[in-house]
């Protein structure tokens, strides 16, 4: 198995307002058979999470053996958005849209959606289509038009700092924590 390993839910500050940190540690659940302070992001959060990590790369390309690959549309991105979209409650896709809508990522989040339904067939309740659509039509998404520029240099940082963890993308598991300083 692979971990993706984060200290942040994104590298980029921007999207840092968007992802936030406490908000992940606070839903967080525990993943005791991993280790015991191991930590697994709310099936929400991780969807958004996937989307926006998605829309990043479709910008910026991604790292495969240390080489940058163009595009998006990997269909080990829909895989891990299909197995977590699989368990959400009618609880889950209305707090999915609420967030999107509420921070700027509607377009970006239903991209994503739209990609893993296509690829894999996973069941989208139509009024969250309709509802990330309405709210991406009617704009107002600043942060989707700025997404090509909030990776610049913090993915190469990344990846230097830590080598092939972060070109290991690998959802629905990844832990975020915080460091121990004493």
């Amino acid at each position: 198995h692979v971990i993706d390993l984060h200290w942040q839910p994104c590298e980029a500050p921007a999207l840092q307002q968007v992802l936030r940190l406490e908000e992940f540690l606070g839903r967080a659940a525990p993943l005791p058979a991993l280790a015991a302070n191991a930590r697994a992001p709310h099936r929400v959060l991780a969807v958004l999470h996937g989307a926006v990590n998605q829309a990043q790369h479709a910008a910026k390309g991604y790292y495969v053996d240390g080489q940058r690959q163009p595009g998006d549309g990997r269909l080990i991105w829909a895989w891990d958005i299909h197995l977590l979209a699989q368990r959400f409650s009618s609880q889950d896709w209305a707090e999915l849209v609420q967030i999107a809508c509420d921070r700027g990522i509607a377009p970006v989040c239903l991209a994503a959606l739209e990609q893993t339904s296509s690829q894999l067939h996973t069941e989208i309740p139509p009024e969250v289509r309709e509802q990330l659509l309405r709210h991406a039509l009617i704009g107002g998404d600043d942060l989707v038009e700025d997404v090509g520029e909030l990776a610049d240099g913090a993915d190469v940082a990344a990846r230097h700092a830590h080598g092939k963890i972060a070109d290991a993308h690998r959802l629905p598991v990844f832990i975020i924590g915080r460091r121990d300083d004493g």
